[in-house]
């Protein structure tokens, strides 16, 4: 009985990831569409805010009591969603939707290394040759967004490490406080980016499908599954960002998909699925080592 329930967990905290990356890339094409209007930092402004609005009204974090001592998490955690926010839409103003993922797939690699010794040089080299196919075969792929999108790889990295952090605050909803954190530290960028362009009727519905696609579902679906699922587990999950943001791209973008790019998405899938393969059996592995010598 143990095991099944265990297994139904760890089935629902799966079913969750992937529904939260479906809902990422949907509302990332939204938030594509609207990026020659207001920008990456209008358009991380609108989805941070609407987004946080959201779920405080949901899980109303002013009901629990707020120690001192979660603050650091709570500023941490904020940092790490405004932060991946920014840097990714600003990447979206030159990279495709695919492109940008795959480089910002390099946080969950980084994370699901972490735990491993052996073979990482593996998934490492398959992780950089990633980066290197696209941007040598497509136009107009500049330096600028592929900074941007190596920032949000590290501020991806640090978000899965404070949101697993998170769950075992029971008493702090850091989710809750940590939303409000990230949307007072982007939405004066915004505002100061785009200014009254935010506020446009052809913007306004556009956002709040981008708050509620892109934040408010993903975050809460993602808090779900890391209560049931390793910080690898859940990484080794993510793999399938790049290939789904690549087929949307192209099927509701019309960005052109190329060898290159099929490619690349291929070879961050593997690196991002073979380097949390391997710390899980790193990981069973010294637990046996374990049990072996008691």
């Amino acid at each position: 009985m143990l095991n099944a329930g265990r297994r139904g967990e760890q089935i629902a905290g799966a079913s969750a990831a992937v529904g939260a990356i479906i809902s990422i890339q949907v509302g990332a094409v939204f938030a594509k569409s609207i990026i020659p209007i207001v920008g990456g930092s209008g358009v991380t402004a609108l989805r941070v805010s609407i987004g946080a609005a959201v779920l405080v009204m949901v899980r109303r974090p002013w009901r629990g009591r707020f120690a001192a001592r979660a603050a650091r998490l709570v500023f941490t955690y904020g940092i790490a969603v405004g932060g991946l926010n920014l840097a990714f839409y600003k990447s979206l103003e030159t990279l495709p939707l695919g492109v940008a993922v795959s480089f910002e797939m390099l946080g969950p690699i980084i994370v699901a290394c972490g735990s491993s010794r052996r073979i990482e040089i593996v998934w490492a080299a398959l992780a950089i040759l990633a980066q290197i196919l696209p941007v040598r075969h497509i136009a107009g792929v500049s330096a600028e967004g592929t900074i941007y999108a190596l920032i949000a790889a590290l501020c991806w990295a640090l978000y899965i490490v404070s949101a697993k952090l998170a769950t075992r605050t029971h008493d702090v909803d850091v989710v809750g406080y940590g939303m409000t954190c990230a949307a007072m530290l982007t939405v004066p960028i915004g505002v100061a980016s785009a200014g009254s362009r935010l506020l446009l009727a052809d913007v306004i519905p556009t956002a709040i499908a981008i708050g509620i696609l892109s934040t408010a579902v993903p975050y809460a679906l993602e808090y779900f599954a890391l209560k049931r699922l390793t910080s690898q587990t859940f990484s080794l999950g993510l793999c399938a960002h790049p290939i789904i943001a690549m087929v949307l791209g192209s099927a509701l973008l019309g960005e052109v998909l190329t060898r290159s790019m099929i490619s690349a998405a291929l070879c961050i899938a593997c690196a991002a699925g073979g380097s949390a393969v391997t710390a899980y059996l790193s990981s069973n592995s010294k637990k046996s080592t374990s049990v072996t010598s008691a």
